[in-house]
């Protein structure tokens, strides 16, 4: 098993963050080019037991992963697990945002994953790469979506009911 994450300060209210973060519309906007698209698959609003299907670019390749919500405490935390057979990996993780001071949140995402036979033996140096990388540019695109919807609230989502 190998653990990835990070966390960034964002100049938005937790509020503000969690309702995007929990619009499963904006994923591909923020968590490209890694994620192409999410799909919900549970009716009605994103409760604990809900899941979605997100498709990855992994190494070149699409990888459609079922993952489902197993914590949600609104507007702080939220968890996920993956809950289909893993076809490379499978994986855990969860946003934590915690209220500063100015109207501002820390954005924190913590992962963990495990590979399936001979791939474990690069666990470690991926998840270093995650760390250092894809996750750190996550973090710039979430910052510049939050802008960008601050500066025009029609293009925000919707509040998600917990």
């Amino acid at each position: 098993m190998a653990a990835w994450g990070g966390s960034v300060e964002l100049d938005h209210p937790s509020e503000t963050v969690w309702d995007f973060l929990t619009s499963a519309s904006n994923d591909a906007n923020w968590r490209g080019p890694w994620v192409v698209s999410v799909r919900t698959l549970s009716d009605g609003p994103l409760a604990v037991g809900s899941r979605y299907e997100t498709v990855y670019r992994f190494f070149g390749r699409l990888q459609r992963v079922i993952v489902e919500t197993t914590e949600l405490a609104s507007p702080r935390r939220m968890a996920w697990r993956q809950v289909d057979d893993p076809t490379v990996v499978s994986n855990v993780g969860s946003y934590d945002l915690e209220p500063l001071d100015g109207g501002r949140t820390r954005f924190t995402v913590i992962g963990t994953f495990t590979s399936r036979g001979w791939r474990r033996l690069i666990d470690a140096p991926f998840a270093w790469y995650l760390r250092h990388g894809p996750v750190q540019q996550q973090h710039a695109q979430l910052a510049a979506a939050l802008a960008a919807a601050a500066r025009d609230p029609s293009t925000a989502p919707a509040a998600a009911e917990a």
